[in-house]
């Protein structure tokens, strides 16, 4: 089996696609599957683009509208994460993932699928601290904050992951894990990214709970994007994994892939030899036995009940003098909000079944595998039904291009619906009625806590300057819709996706795998403009 892995998608769904049919007749072999690390932009119309984190200059509709109508078909099955730059109105409409089109499958807020014998797992959005430990409270309609926190990973989600106690094959992430770097060719690294360095040498590049999934759970190969650079490393695991063969090697393979332009290292094709299954999408039981036992910990709001092993709730606010470089469990003090009593009731429930065998990674409680069995054989099959309905009008291209205008709610998305029902779970996605702690479309409370530090408040004007995790193209290349968004798919050199690294790269990392080179003709503006910062 072979499966392509992208990097960065922006939209350009058509170009990725046409080069790997060109891949496909050049070397005379067949691609399975495609897997992209994020920044994915299904935008099925304009108003979606006024959901999308990015300056308006970059807002384009590109290709994904296609397949979501119906008007072009995905040549190859397509499984992705997201980035920091979605749609994050329709990406909301399946935080337990599905079909966003048909062929063309989101794994969630986080998720794990099997593909013909080969499990892949993801995590969706980019680490920021300030959101780590709130519910996905943001809906529309977004403010400029809440548009970019939506794309901020929680920790329930990274705590769902971290629970899974059978082996991956591949995990994607959009940004990468802290000190990846301090794995592979540091100095060549730094060359190409000179503003990379300062992050690379204190510590700061990357994303901590990135680091902390790949240290449990020893993904064979964990692919990333976001930098905008092709990058591999082999990560050596002091502690192998319990589930791991005694033959295995005891590392993981590393590579983080650019974004869709000629000449550029976008691209990889995996070989998985091992892998003999049926090539069709199924559901994972471990994963769907682990949401099946969290889902009552799931709020659409702020406030996130507290976390099994967790001492403190997550709407702990900082005690006064408290130093923000100080980790949260050092520095926050438990202020009980008003009606939360069910919230700890649940968490405390929940607490007492993960830790009843001693320990709080056992995998999910025996009782929800079971659940999760006898769905399947009620089913018949694991298969993950083609089950994709429209939820949104798709782009008229008879219509002319018009302003968008922003969402006022959410969706009940078929597909949510219908997963919920095979676990037997009740629909609580919905936001409170009374606003506490909840996005941008209901009213704050009358009185605020004056103690209280309010994490969400970004003043609109504020907003792009504060934005760290924002990618500016400006200096890289030319916007979307000029020259390269009319580029052959011919010119895109394939040569070099899977060269050998050199030397240095080799000696630096013997057991590192062919994962081929840095591309050598990045522009300058390149290699000095952090590509973060859109």
């Amino acid at each position: 089996m072979r499966i392509a892995v992208e990097g960065c998608c922006h939209g350009e769904l058509d170009k990725i696609y046409e080069t790997l049919q060109h891949l496909e007749t050049r070397e005379q072999t067949q691609i399975d599957l495609l897997i992209c690390c994020g920044d994915f932009q299904a935008v099925r119309n304009y108003d979606d683009l006024t959901c999308l984190a990015c300056p308006d200059k970059y807002k384009q509709l590109n290709t994904f509208w296609k397949y979501y109508s119906g008007a072009a078909t995905a040549p190859y099955l397509t499984v992705f994460i997201g980035g920091n730059h979605e749609a994050s109105n329709y990406l909301a409409e399946l935080p337990f993932g599905g079909w966003v089109a048909p062929k063309i499958y989101f794994l969630g807020n986080a998720g794990i699928v099997n593909f013909g014998g080969v499990r892949i797992g993801g995590l969706t959005g980019i680490f920021n601290q300030r959101h780590y430990r709130m519910g996905h409270f943001e809906v529309p309609p977004y403010t400029e904050s809440s548009m970019r926190s939506a794309y901020h990973v929680r920790e329930l989600d990274v705590w769902r992951l971290m629970q899974l106690r059978q082996p991956l094959d591949v995990f994607l992430s959009h940004d990468w894990p802290s000190r990846i770097a301090d794995h592979g060719n540091k100095a060549q690294l730094c060359r190409y990214k000179k503003f990379l360095a300062k992050e690379i040498m204190d510590g700061s590049l990357g994303s901590p709970p990135a680091a902390q999934l790949l240290k449990e759970l020893q993904p064979a190969y964990w692919f990333s994007a976001h930098m905008h650079v092709k990058f591999p490393a082999v990560v050596p695991h002091a502690a192998p994994h319990a589930s791991r063969a005694s033959d295995q090697p005891a590392c993981t393979h590393f590579l983080a892939l650019d974004k869709c332009l000629p000449g550029r290292g976008f691209l990889q094709v995996v070989d998985f030899p091992e892998a003999s299954g049926p090539k069709e999408l199924c559901y994972d039981k471990e994963w769907l036995a682990v949401l099946r036992s969290t889902h009552r910990l799931m709020r659409m709001q702020q406030r996130q009940p507290p976390l099994p092993g967790h001492d403190l709730p997550f709407w702990a606010t900082p005690s006064k003098g408290a130093r923000r470089s100080v980790p949260p469990e050092q520095t926050y003090v438990w202020q009980q909000p008003e009606d939360s009593q069910g919230l700890l009731d649940a968490a405390a429930n929940l607490k007492a079944e993960w830790q009843s065998g001693g320990g709080q990674r056992l995998g999910p409680p025996l009782k929800d595998l079971d659940a999760i069995e006898d769905a399947f054989k009620g089913r018949g099959s694991c298969t993950i039904p083609h089950n994709f309905q429209p939820t949104a009008p798709c782009h008229d291209p008879q219509g002319g291009q018009r302003r968008g205008s922003m969402p006022k709610s959410l969706p009940r998305n078929p597909q949510t619906l219908a997963l919920l029902a095979m676990l037997g779970l009740p629909y609580n996605l919905d936001p409170p009625t009374d606003g506490r702690g909840f996005g941008n479309n209901h009213p704050a409370p009358a009185q605020a806590n004056p103690e209280e530090i309010d994490l969400d408040a970004v003043s609109n004007g504020d907003a792009a300057a504060v934005n760290p995790e924002e990618i500016d193209l400006d200096g890289l290349e030319e916007p979307p819709d000029a020259g390269a968004a009319e580029a052959n798919p011919e010119e895109i050199d394939l040569d070099g996706l899977d060269e050998p690294l050199d030397a240095g790269a080799a000696e630096t990392n013997p057991e590192e795998i062919d994962l081929g080179e840095v591309d050598e003709d990045e522009s300058p503006s390149d290699k000095l403009t952090d590509p973060r910062v859109f």
